[in-house]
This record gives structure tokens, C-alpha cells and sequence, in this order.
């Protein structure tokens, strides 16, 4: 019997999804590579925040190698690598399983910030270290079995392997799953930092109400309207990169689900890339926005490139202290 030869359908299209995906996540690679030293080797600080930032980081490594790994794989063997049922059954766990619970950490993460920085309250680390734990161990569980029932397959854009929604009761229940569960960790992102937002916004007002000389009141060396602007402006940033990561793909599921169609090669493109660039986001919030990291950042460049910048004010989530620890 002869063996299964595999044809693109569309190859520019498969070509650039699989650059674009082998590039971000060469990117992301190095990005998470650096968050991953800075978290665990030069932090001082030990909450578990600083620990949920380096498990994301791991996460993510192990996302953008999966990538990599698989693109080369499927470049050396000009793609008949696809013909291999197990290849698309393993390459596709491996992806989900690091995605969501990417996805799971980064909205816990998010939980404890905005429980932290808005309503003052401090809940032990242990609780948070269970529940991540719990979500892990789900989500490893339920993506074994969705190799078993063989629910994986190469997706429209022939870029990658994701899960086959319609193919099984197996399939259908894990679609109904992980389309919740991006859901609410979507909803738990954007709500935590618009609330997040709301609350500087309301203390840097306050601020200005009780100074009664708004021009000549400055945080650090910038006016406070400047820095309260600069602060909406980066949580409306750090939002609208979550929504970019998220909801293509989201409202992709959700359209072919409801209307019964298969998805359309290019939306898949567009789904696939824009859910690798998680790796990207995530590594830039821990990076850019979070004050200690973003000092030990700077300390780690050359100093003709900070010398001129020393004195500047950066915002970051970590203004306001969040008491995590146990």
C-alpha cells in the first residue's frame, strides 16, 4: 500500500503562517528565556505573583519550542510529516496543553493583581498555588484524553494541529470546554485591568483634588494629567494585546460552531498567528510593565543605551505594593 502523500492547498498561505509562527516564537523564545532568568536568578522578591511570572515564562518556552520543532519537522520533510497521525495527535497536545494553560495562569495572574491593587486584600499563596496546581492537572488530563480519542488534526492553513471539534462527543465536549474557558480567562484579563485602570485613574484624580494646583504637581519628573494619561494609555494597551492574542480565535470557534461551516484557511492563518504572539505579550508585561523587572532589564543592557534615560518615570502595575505572600 502506498504511503499518504501530502499536497498543500494553499501554500502561501501555509508558508507565511508557518514563518510568521517560527519567527514569534524565535522572539518569544529569548523573551521568556530572559524573564525566566530575571524571575527566578536576580528578583528579590519572592510572592507568588514573581513565581505565577516564571511558570507563564515556562510555559511559554515550552510553546514556542513545540512550534519551532514542528515547522522545522515539517520543512525537512516537505511537509509529508503531516501524513503521521501521531505527529499531529502529539505536536497538537503539546500546543494546546501549553496555550491554555498559559492562558489559565495569565488570568489568575491578573485575578491577583486587581484583587491586590483594588480592593487591598491579600489572599495566602498557598490558595492560589492550589488552584493552579488543580488547573494543570485538568488540563493535562483532559488534553491525554483528547489524543486518546484522537481528536486532533491539521488545520485549513496546513500550518498546525489543533483539535477537531465536530469529529467525536469527545471533541464536542472539549470544544465546549475550551471555548468557556478562554472565555473567562479573557473576561478575568480585561475586567482585572480595566478595574485596575479605574483605580489609578480615581487615585491620581484624588491627588489632584487635594493639591488644588493641578499644572504644578508632577510624579516624578512628568505633570500628574501626563502620568495619568500615560497609565490609561498602557493598561488600554496591555488589554487591547490580550484581545489581539485572543479573539480571533475565539470568534473564529465560535462562528464555524454556530453556523455549522468549516473555518476558512486564511481565518485559520490569522487565528494560529495571532494566538502564538500569547508568548510575546506575556514576556512583555512581565518585562516592561513591572517595575523591579523592568530595573534589572535596563541593568543588564549597556549603559550608552539607558544613560540618557535614567531619570524617566515608567509606569508600571507595581506601584501600589501587592501583598501575596503567605
Amino acid at each position: 500500500m502506498s504511503e499518504l502523500h501530502i499536497e498543500l492547498d494553499d501554500p502561501s498561505v501555509t508558508i507565511g503562517t508557518e514563518v510568521a509562527m517560527f519567527s514569534i516564537s524565535v522572539i518569544g523564545l529569548l523573551f521568556n528565556g530572559l524573564v525566566v532568568y530575571i524571575t527566578l536568578f536576580r528578583h528579590k522578591s519572592r510572592h507568588i505573583a514573581i513565581w505565577i511570572m516564571a511558570f507563564i515564562a515556562m510555559l511559554d518556552i515550552g510553546f514556542a519550542l513545540t512550534v519551532i520543532a514542528t515547522q522545522i519537522s515539517k520543512w525537512v520533510t516537505l511537509h509529508q510529516v503531516l501524513a503521521n497521525p501521531r505527529f499531529c495527535q502529539y505536536s497538537g497536545l503539546v500546543y494546546m496543553l501549553s496555550v491554555i494553560t498559559s492562558i489559565d495562569a495569565v488570568g489568575i495572574l491578573s485575578l491577583i493583581r486587581c484583587i491586590a491593587i483594588v480592593y487591598n486584600v491579600s489572599i495566602r499563596g498557598i490558595y492560589w498555588y492550589i488552584t493552579i496546581g488543580l488547573l494543570l492537572i485538568f488540563n493535562t488530563i483532559f488534553s491525554i484524553f483528547g489524543v486518546i480519542y484522537e481528536i486532533m488534526r491539521v488545520m485549513p492553513s496546513q500550518a498546525y494541529c489543533q483539535p477537531s471539534f465536530r469529529k467525536n462527543p469527545f471533541s464536542k465536549l472539549y470544544s465546549i470546554v475550551i471555548i468557556g474557558k478562554f472565555f473567562l480567562m479573557l473576561f478575568i484579563v480585561i475586567t482585572s485591568y480595566i478595574l485596575i485602570t479605574i483605580k489609578y485613574c480615581k487615585l491620581l484624580s484624588a491627588f489632584n483634588s487635594k493639591s488644588n494646583a493641578t499644572k504644578d504637581c508632577s510624579v516624578g519628573t512628568r505633570p500628574t494629567l501626563v502620568f495619568q494619561r500615560g497609565v490609561i494609555i498602557r493598561l488600554i494597551v496591555l488589554v487591547f494585546m490580550y484581545m489581539l492574542c485572543f479573539l480571533p480565535e475565539l470568534l473564529t470557534l465560535v462562528y464555524n460552531l454556530a453556523t455549522n461551516t468549516q473555518r476558512d484557511p486564511i481565518a485559520d492563518a490569522i487565528s494560529g498567528a495571532t494566538m502564538n504572539l500569547t508568548i510575546l505579550v506575556n514576556s512583555v508585561f512581565v518585562l516592561f510593565y513591572h517595575e523591579e523587572t523592568q530595573g534589572i532589564l535596563i541593568s543588564l543592557l549597556p549603559s550608552w543605551i539607558y544613560r540618557t534615560n535614567s531619570d524617566a518615570d515608567i509606569f508600571n502595575t507595581s506601584d501600589f505594593k501587592i501583598n501575596t505572600d503567605p
